[in-house]
């Protein structure tokens, strides 16, 4: 589990919720994202809204008749093809359902950060953009980071080797642009002190910034120390 610190910063965002709205949990695999989120969700009483248990059997038909491997996730097939869809789907079903129940969303969200940044809007105006959301509809965007090595042994460990090559190799040293103007709070993990991503935000020092959240309208950042 996560320092107290960090669990405060994350308790900040997920209080910004009221009965209603939507946590946007994003990072790369085995960064901790999926632990945040289900930490979030067991305090707010949301729905998590898992990408990888969206539409597995789906995913797994079409690259089995696609490429001959029900698992593949990196080829660029997948990417332009099934994975638009995918998050597309998971966009309009998560906002769809935070108009009446809190909602957190856990997939990377790679490609829809870059989506972003390319409209040059945040991600929660991105997504309402997406879902034909009202601006009322509160989205938090949190980016879990973690460096390059732990997220290498992590996959490993799970038995994910040959897909931690990939993400190594496509992904982890590629800029995600304008990453901190798209997200609404960047966690670094508090026990990676001195670590982060090349070609990523720079060391933020164990602090996580996030902002005013009403709405999600872009206003003065309050920060959070976590350590």
């Amino acid at each position: 589990m996560f320092p107290q610190s960090v669990l405060a910063a994350l308790d900040a965002v997920a209080k910004t919720l009221t009965s209603t709205g939507v946590i946007v949990m994003c990072g790369f695999p085995a960064s901790g994202k999926s632990t945040a989120a289900a930490w979030i969700a067991s305090q707010v009483g949301a729905s998590v809204l898992d990408k990888d248990r969206y539409a597995p059997r789906l995913e797994q038909d079409v690259m089995r008749r696609l490429t001959g491997d029900p698992h593949d996730r990196d080829s660029d097939l997948y990417r332009s093809v099934i994975s638009p869809g995918i998050y597309d789907g998971l966009i309009r079903t998560g906002l769809g359902i935070a108009g009446r129940h809190r909602v957190v969303l856990d997939a990377p969200f790679l490609s829809v950060i870059r989506q972003a940044a390319v409209a040059g809007r945040s991600l929660a105006h991105h997504m309402r953009a997406v879902a034909h959301a009202p601006d009322s509809l509160v989205v938090q965007a949190i980016w879990m980071d973690s460096p390059t090595s732990r997220i290498r042994e992590r996959m490993i460990a799970r038995g994910a080797a040959v897909q931690a090559v990939a993400l190594v190799r496509d992904h982890l040293g590629e800029p995600l642009p304008h990453l901190h103007d798209c997200m609404d709070l960047l966690v670094v993990r508090a026990d990676e002190l001195g670590h982060h991503l090349p070609g990523r935000p720079g060391p933020l020092h164990l602090r996580a910034e996030a902002l005013s959240s009403a709405g999600n309208r872009r206003s003065k950042r309050r920060p959070w120390q976590c350590g």
